[in-house]
């Protein structure tokens, strides 16, 4: 209930006019805010301001029913909330994030279906828990992949929304797992990155720091003696190591001056379903946090030194040195 004391239409303000107070009770569809009531009004107000970019229908289709959908707009960001014959859902998206709310509702009524069945399911005799089996599949796979953590109160990104775009790590709208610097999305893949400095193998074989490129005598040498022991079959074994500890691929430009690449590819759709950004991350977050993890405290470097047959220095730690020929 509210109570009409100051909201008049205009400067008219007279006995008897909308919004003079008259010590009467109103209810939210009798107080006007410029000619709307308050229902009316914040139904507008939402509309007005609904996320950019983002389908705001009431009604879309979830495997051929109508969901009714509707929304509330906060300063945090957005509650979509839908019903689905006796099925309720509801997800919250913060603003700015690229999730998509139509997807993220169906996701969730498909697994409150999916909940209906196994419930059932336990019902039923044995003899017929095959035929509800294939009913729960038939769900599944029009379900997208999803990451195990997911929940069904929880927004849902689908790769086919971010086609062409890239992420870095930390963005808003969306980001890749830590250890990965950037993440590009095109019609068929998903592809994250990272890099080790142009000269982390060549100073791990030569037993010294990259010389500045100024200096290039000395800058010769060093490429020289790195160039002379990173045969192709020796940055193959590197390429070999990184894909079996971390499952990540490595990138060798053969250019002087450019950056080692390691990267991952997880595609966009695997047995028939869409798989969204959550699912990709989880596919390599593990690999890149440990990638990440062994760079920052050497292990891999030592890992490495050791692949091509060399130990630290015991004098000077941070480098390495050829191992004798009798431990090869």
């Amino acid at each position: 209930m509210t109570t009409s004391t100051v909201l008049r239409r205009g400067n008219t303000g007279k006995a008897g006019n909308k919004g003079l107070f008259d010590g009467h009770i109103r209810t939210g569809d009798e107080v006007t805010l410029d000619g709307l009531t308050d229902k009316a009004f914040q139904k507008q107000f939402t509309a007005e301001f609904a996320p950019a970019g983002i389908d705001t229908s009431s009604t879309f289709d979830v495997d051929g029913a109508d969901v009714e959908m509707d929304f509330a707009v906060y300063a945090e960001g957005t509650s979509y909330f839908a019903t689905s014959g006796d099925d309720s859902a509801e997800v919250f998206i913060y603003e700015g994030r690229l999730s998509s709310p139509q997807a993220s509702i169906a996701a969730a009524l498909r697994e409150k279906q999916m909940e209906h069945l196994r419930a059932l399911k336990k019902r039923l005799p044995a003899e017929q828990h095959a035929a509800v089996d294939v009913e729960i599949d038939a769900v599944t796979a029009r379900q997208p992949l999803i990451a195990d953590d997911w929940f069904p109160e929880e927004p849902i990104t689908l790769a086919s929304d971010a086609v062409d775009q890239r992420f870095l790590y930390g963005d808003k709208p969306f980001s890749p797992p830590e250890g990965a610097e950037s993440m590009f999305v095109s019609d068929k893949k998903v592809f994250y990155d990272t890099h080790l400095h142009s000269g982390y193998l060549a100073e791990i074989v030569v037993g010294e720091d990259e010389p500045d490129p100024e200096n290039e005598e000395q800058t010769a040498r060093f490429r020289g003696l790195a160039d002379a022991v990173l045969t192709k079959e020796n940055v193959e074994k590197v390429q070999d190591h990184i894909k079996k500890t971390y499952g990540l691929l490595f990138d060798d430009s053969d250019e002087w001056g450019t950056p080692l690449m390691v990267r991952a590819e997880v595609p966009v759709k695997k047995g028939g379903r869409m798989a969204t950004l959550e699912w990709a991350n989880e596919q390599i977050a593990d690999g890149f946090d440990r990638f990440k993890q062994d760079v920052e405290n050497e292990v891999l470097q030592e890992e490495i030194a050791d692949l091509l047959g060399y130990e630290r220095d015991q004098d000077d730690i941070n480098h390495f040195i050829p191992k004798p020929a009798s431990e090869l």
